[in-house]
């Protein structure tokens, strides 16, 4: 217990303490200022509950005791009290205060929960899954899923401090959590530069539409993150992705539990974001549909998607992202993949095949012999396209995720010749047309 000869005293040490008091008993009449005053500008700073005042006086009379209550007193005893009385009062007002902190802590665990689980799972967490063992688990007929990753982002990590590549990522992910909230849809996590989206998994409608609302922000976001040792203005650059489908969901773990997502639907939206290109949005046909009417896409054509064969994929049409040299580039590539292969039938063509394949030992089986006199062109884009460790150690700063290639490109060349110049050593072998230019593989 504290005691204050009057009232400036008591709000200096209530001010310079560094915390606050559990009660205040405050006498109505005290020099310098008065208990009324003291109380208002207590107030003024502290919650009722947070700092409970007790106030004391010889005036009994009712006009006093209003006015002890408009300046903020949670209570009001007159003199003489009884001891009994005054302790029953103070114990009343602590379990208030108490019961207020219990309160708040409630509401900030919530809010902390919140930014790891959905509502809807927080809520069967609290009501029916606390003395329950079993994992939530759910099916959904239809989610639509957004992946996201930077362009270039090995050779962006391996040119800068790690100081500053932690800052751009915190800038961009904050700015997509933003846009998260205003969308409505849910941030499943973070892996290094990528990105994962989820929404329609909690029964709300439109989801297709929110997130392609959601990419077209994403791209407004990284529109205001310079690339850093660039003086010409520009800015980091992402592909996005997006698929709908059918998807379970669940909470994973206990310590720091994660709400994840899986099935098929998961790979075919990481799949389009791997496939897609720099500040432009692809999507699935599925994903198309649901937007029929509402958006504008183009196709890229039927084009084959490590792990999923042959699938038709579009761009959003959009003033906002870089469809129209995305599809540029993919027209040019499917005119140089014309052929689903290109003979290599001379010796010295094999040869050099087989060295050019040497240096990159992940098509290593692609490389002719004599059983298989040709290279299969659409098989090496897929895997080029395939996932996050080819293009990395290959890629460099490609827009489309898929390694540039040690040869110059020919002139007319979508992605820098990575197979060059096949049909001029072979004449007129087949293929023919662009083919000859060496295109990306």
């Amino acid at each position: 217990v504290t005691t204050c000869m009057g009232g400036m005293e008591a709000l200096e040490l209530v001010q310079t303490r560094g915390y606050l008091p559990d009660l205040m008993l405050l006498d109505a009449m005290m020099p310098e200022i008065d208990g009324y005053e003291v109380c208002r500008q207590l107030r003024a700073q502290y919650h009722t509950s947070a700092l409970p005042i007790i106030m004391v006086s010889a005036r009994n009379n009712e006009e006093s005791l209003i006015a002890g209550l408009q300046a903020g007193a949670n209570d009001y005893v007159t003199k003489p009290f009884s001891k009994h009385e005054l302790v029953a009062r103070v114990q009343t007002q602590l379990k208030l205060k108490h019961a207020w902190q219990a309160e708040v802590d409630s509401r900030l665990s919530h809010e902390l929960l919140g930014k790891m689980l959905p509502n809807h799972i927080i809520t069967r967490l609290k009501e029916d899954r606390l003395e329950s063992s079993d994992p939530i688990v759910d099916a959904h007929d239809k989610v639509t899923l957004l992946f996201s990753d930077i362009v270039g982002y090995t050779s962006l990590a391996s040119k800068i401090e790690i100081t500053e590549l932690i800052q751009i990522l915190n800038t961009m992910f904050s700015g997509f959590d933003q846009v998260c909230d205003k969308h409505g849809v849910y941030k499943v996590e973070t892996i290094g530069d990528a990105y994962m989206v989820a929404a329609g998994h909690d029964g709300v409608g439109n989801h297709a539409e929110r997130m392609i609302e959601m990419a077209l922000d994403m791209l407004r976001v990284v529109r205001e993150i310079p690339y850093p040792g660039r003086a010409d203005g520009s800015h980091i650059q992402i592909r996005i992705g997006m698929h709908t489908g059918p998807v379970h969901s669940g909470v994973i773990g206990q310590k720091m539990p994660r709400y994840c997502f899986f099935g098929d639907t998961v790979n075919t939206a990481s799949r389009m974001e791997s496939n897609g290109y720099a500040m432009a949005i692809a999507v699935s046909g599925s994903t198309k549909r649901e937007l029929a009417g509402k958006y504008e896409f183009v196709a890229t054509g039927e084009r084959e998607i490590k792990g999923k064969g042959k699938m038709h994929t579009y761009f959003l049409q959009h003033k906002e992202t870089e469809w129209e040299t995305a599809i540029n580039h993919f027209s040019g590539l499917k005119n140089t993949l014309s052929g689903s292969a290109v003979g290599v039938n001379s010796p010295m063509l094999r040869h050099g095949m087989r060295r050019w394949l040497g240096r990159n030992p992940s098509f290593n089986h692609l490389a002719p012999s004599r059983g298989n006199s040709s290279v299969d062109l659409l098989q090496i884009e897929a895997m080029l396209n395939d996932g996050r460790s080819p293009r990395d150690s290959l890629c460099q700063d490609s827009p489309t995720g898929v390694p540039r290639g040690s040869h110059s490109p020919s002139p007319g060349s979508p992605a820098g010749g990575l197979i060059p110049r096949l049909s001029e050593r072979q004449g007129s072998g087949s293929g023919g047309g662009d083919q000859g230019r060496g295109g990306r593989g």
